[in-house]
């Protein structure tokens, strides 16, 4: 396990179709996969906050994984907020978007409500590569 030269793959060389956003509502969790769902990858701790995950076969990094989201990370990189509109969302037996979440079941917008508003008034407002260059600011300051 070679984990001296860990890199994170710049944003232009992600294909930005593939990335999956991922909360994890109860976990207080925000998972980054930049090759989608289907590269299975162990959890290499680099802070508190910040987790690189790692390619159990090439060993690159695949993804990233903020504890602490709505608690610390979007207090300090505001920016991280747009990306709940493009993730998915796990908290008990649901899972499925922020606008499919709050249909199933709107009392689960209220344990959610202070991501939402602090993200409604940025929803759409990046380039294409936006959610990604806000989560490399996540990076840089957990990492």
């Amino acid at each position: 396990m070679g984990q001296g030269n860990l890199v994170i793959p710049p944003p232009e060389s992600i294909d930005c179709d593939k990335v999956d956003f991922v909360v994890a509502v109860d976990l207080d969790e925000l998972t980054v996969l930049f090759y989608g769902p289907d590269r299975e990858a162990y959890v290499h701790p680099v802070g508190e906050v910040l987790s690189y995950l790692i390619d159990v076969e090439t060993e690159e990094v695949v993804g990233v994984r903020f504890s602490q989201f709505s608690r610390q990370v979007l207090g300090q990189v505001p920016e991280m907020r747009d990306v709940i509109f493009d993730a998915s969302f796990i908290m008990n037996d649901f899972v499925g978007s922020l606008e499919d979440l709050v249909g199933h079941d709107p009392t689960w917008g209220v344990r959610i409500g202070d991501i939402f508003e602090a993200a409604r008034h940025a929803w759409d407002s990046h380039e294409d590569r936006g959610h990604l260059r806000d989560v490399m600011k996540g990076i840089q300051a957990f990492g």
